[in-house]
């Protein structure tokens, strides 16, 4: 009795929390850190917005008042690198919720080196999933649900480079049907969402474009404390990986990364040679 008792205790433990859990822990989270959740993401999307504005208005202008075509490309590329350090500070801002960590002190956290570090296995996992794609899509899904906890892992873990990566498929490693549920209830979500928003767009692109500004704005934070909640479940479940180095194998991924790779450089290359030569 003792022994079955023993054994349904570790079943109960090795179980996944439900999606309806989950989604009630992150919205608990998401009410107390509603205002600086939303100050981070704000940083980056009212230059962004503006930016977009202008350029709509851009060729309207009078040469005079219009900008160089470098200046406009160095613009862009700083609201992006204000988009990711914003977008780190955001999951230091989850991460740290229970010392109540304000909008400044996540910023400071998510600056330096660690910025580099987040942007890279952000390339890494792009590149790792579209070479999947090349070898017949479904490793790409494979790859995708495997990798969808690599940024958490960076974050609590201070794991770097493909051992991020890895370190997140060892957590889901048996238990991919689990996860993959779980990803494809949000997936589901925000797949409706945009659908709505397609529909508004043929009654008013204007309104559509704001409504989806706006939901990306409002959920966008809600659905990253939903998948920091399914890392730390994961990672609870198995504590003895926290502590060790990783231990897969990274050869396999690193040659679909560069997969990837050779596919963004070659496909356009050849477009444009087609192009010339037509």
């Amino acid at each position: 009795m003792e022994n079955q008792q023993t054994t349904n205790q570790q079943t109960i433990e090795k179980s996944l929390p439900k999606t309806t859990v989950l989604l009630k822990d992150a919205w608990q989270v998401y009410k107390n850190r509603f205002r600086v959740l939303m100050g981070l993401l704000l940083i980056p999307t009212l230059p962004a917005v503006l930016l977009g504005i202008f350029l709509g208005f851009y060729t309207n202008l009078p040469i005079s008042l219009q900008f160089s075509i470098p200046f406009i490309i160095l613009l862009t590329v700083l609201i992006m690198i204000l988009g990711l350090w914003c977008g780190l500070a955001l999951l230091y801002a989850i991460r740290d919720r229970s010392e109540a960590i304000g909008i400044k002190e996540s910023l400071r956290r998510a600056w330096g080196k660690q910025l580099l570090s987040f942007w890279w296995i952000g390339i890494l996992e792009f590149f790792t999933i579209l070479g999947g794609f090349i070898l017949l899509v479904v490793p790409a899904i494979i790859f995708a649900v495997w990798f969808s906890l690599s940024s958490f892992v960076f974050v609590r873990e201070g794991q770097k480079g493909f051992n991020a990566l890895l370190r997140s498929k060892e957590y889901i490693r048996g238990k991919w049907g689990s996860v993959f549920r779980r990803l494809l209830i949000i997936l589901l979500f925000w797949l409706v969402l945009y659908l709505i928003v397609f529909g508004i767009n043929f009654v008013s692109k204007n309104i559509g474009n704001l409504g989806s500004l706006i939901a990306n704005i409002l959920l966008w934070p809600l659905t990253l404390i939903y998948l920091f909640s399914l890392y730390d479940s994961l990672r609870e479940m198995q504590p003895q990986l926290a502590g060790q180095s990783v231990a897969a194998k990274k050869g396999f991924f690193v040659f679909a990364s560069i997969l990837g790779l050779i596919v963004v450089i070659v496909l356009p290359t050849i477009f444009i040679l087609v192009g010339l030569l037509i």
